[in-house]
């Protein structure tokens, strides 16, 4: 039994490279998570909403073992609102670690569009997401992960800008392609 165990195990393990950022790799996945509006508009009509559930697509590209870019589209539901979203950004991974688990952190600009289900107005707001994260390679092209993401954001669409503050706590997964 032990044997049959080692031998499955040996053939699915890969050499240590494979758990590791290499330079053209391109990750594809999502994440699920939740987002609470720290700071937001309380007043008019059009009160942003305390939280968000929110659905992301999302890809990375490794230039190198520590650098990367990344875009996602992220769909948000919340009571009575709906909002859409796409960030570019950039990623940098502590690579240092002979494991295949890395840290990472990041930054982008997100512009939202945000509009109210039944009545209300439109709005756009521009975010800039910060990323503290921790991805775990489960298999050598198959990766999972925590995020914590802090946005703080201009909301265009009243007379003056107002800013807001959303975190956001997020699970991962992705593939290598």
């Amino acid at each position: 039994m032990i044997n049959r165990l080692v031998f499955i195990l040996l053939l699915l393990s890969q050499n240590a490279v494979a758990y590791r950022m290499i330079g053209g790799d391109l990750f594809l996945g999502g994440a699920l998570g939740a987002q609470v509006n720290v700071v937001r508009k309380h007043e008019g009509e059009n009160q942003t909403p305390k939280g968000a559930l929110p659905f992301i697509v999302h890809a990375d590209y490794a230039i190198d073992e520590n650098w990367g870019v990344n875009a996602a589209f992220s769909t948000q539901f919340s009571p009575g609102a709906l909002g859409f979203s796409g960030t570019l950004g950039a990623k940098y991974w502590f690579s240092y670690f002979n494991a295949p688990y890395i840290p990472y952190v990041g930054i982008g600009m997100a512009p939202l569009y945000f509009t109210p289900i039944e009545q209300g107005n439109k709005e756009f707001k521009l975010g800039v997401p910060v990323d503290l994260g921790f991805q775990f390679f489960l298999l050598a092209n198959l990766l999972m992960g925590i995020k914590l993401q802090m946005v703080p954001v201009i909301l265009f669409g009243d007379q003056t800008p107002k800013t807001e503050f959303s975190v956001l706590g997020l699970m991962t997964v992705a593939f290598r392609l």
